[in-house]
């Protein structure tokens, strides 16, 4: 009775939900706001993913969270993302992650390396675990980079000179130094991700900085597009 009063009169209205990517609920929405002029609808999750929104604003200037397609990654790296437990849909995740995991299959069996601080469920499934301060998780992922860059002769040019420059004090020795994780084995996982160009996956936890180096990571390797999916993204 009290809303139907509202109707065609000024208020202000707000309808509070979870976040929620059900078409039949958006167009409730939508039609209850039309009868209303001034009504809105306001989203809040008390675990947000705005790290990851905020990363992706700086690196491509759209601020969502993208799909994750764990299902065409023949080499899956995450720096904290539980993607099993709690991080963004660890049912679905679950689901594709084991599609590659799975000999009787026929597919290809996918390699996962896990860098994280606490012990997750996540971290139990990996193939290597490495436990890391959640402050040098960027150092790590930056020290891949540098690997690339410094193989592959980029800092020849201007431009790529100042990012080799800037990458210098995350080498791999330093940072294997500082973490304990052997430098022959950040060699290593260099390498691998650098043969499955556009068949990697780099994940990060609740991190802006830590989101920008994930997303540097997966543009040099080609990975946009492909098993970071901006076509679909999610709606948590």
């Amino acid at each position: 009775r009290y809303l139907k009063e509202l109707r065609g009169r000024p208020s202000k209205i707000r309808v509070l939900t979870g976040s929620s990517s059900s078409p039949s609920l958006q167009n409730v929405l939508r039609e209850f706001s039309q009868n209303f002029s001034d009504a809105k609808h306001v989203m809040w999750e008390p675990v947000e993913y705005d790290a990851i929104r905020k990363g992706q604003e700086l690196c491509y200037g759209q601020a969502i969270v993208p799909h994750y397609r764990f299902e065409k990654a023949n080499i899956l790296v995450s720096f904290g993302a539980d993607f099993l437990g709690t991080w963004l849909s660890p049912v679905e995740f679950s689901r594709d992650f084991a599609t590659r995991r799975k000999l009787h299959t026929g597919n290809r069996l996918s390699r996962f390396i896990c860098f994280e601080s606490n012990v997750s469920i996540t971290g139990t499934n990996a193939d290597r675990r490495f436990s890391i301060h959640p402050k040098d998780a960027v150092p790590v992922a930056l020290s891949l980079a540098h690997e690339w860059i410094l193989a592959k002769g980029w800092g020849s040019s201007s431009s790529s000179g100042v990012t080799l420059e800037i990458l210098k004090k995350y080498s791999v020795e330093v940072v294997s130094e500082k973490t304990g994780i052997p430098s022959s084995f950040l060699r290593e996982l260099a390498a691998d991700l650098w043969n499955q160009r556009g068949q990697s996956l780099i994940l990060g936890g609740e991190d802006v900085s830590l989101q920008v180096a994930v997303h540097f990571l997966n543009t040099l390797l080609g990975n946009d597009g492909v098993t970071v999916d901006y076509a679909y993204p999610s709606q948590q």
